[in-house]
């Protein structure tokens, strides 16, 4: 084998490896889709939609946001004011459940934002 087939042979052998990620699969709730799904139309309706996706400024304020809901260290409840709960309660009555308990597959919404 000529040095520039084993150069190529090792290129191929390399791109196979490379785009052999391994795939997981997210586990949504409920509440995550919708609290997702809001943040996506807010971003769509202040025009950060390139034809079928947002764009970078877009998803950035997704994640954003989507961060700004933290969690305490200790519950894993999620972390936020007095005035963010009276609004989400009113809205949303099942939402009390999450002021004291921890949400779920919080390991796969870090990975993902």
């Amino acid at each position: 084998m000529s040095t520039q087939e084993e150069i190529q042979y090792e290129n191929r052998k390399n791109k196979k490896k490379s785009s052999q990620v391994p795939f997981v699969k997210a586990h949504w709730d409920t509440k995550s889709n919708e609290i997702f799904i809001k943040l996506c139309v807010e971003q769509v309706k202040a025009g950060h939609r390139l034809g079928t996706h947002l764009d970078r400024v877009g998803w950035e304020n997704v994640v954003t946001k989507f961060k700004s809901l933290g969690r305490d260290t200790l519950t894993g409840a999620i972390s936020a004011s007095d005035e963010w709960w009276t609004k989400k309660l009113e809205r949303y009555l099942d939402v009390a459940k999450f002021r004291r308990m921890p949400l779920q597959f919080t390991e796969d919404l870090d990975i993902l934002f």
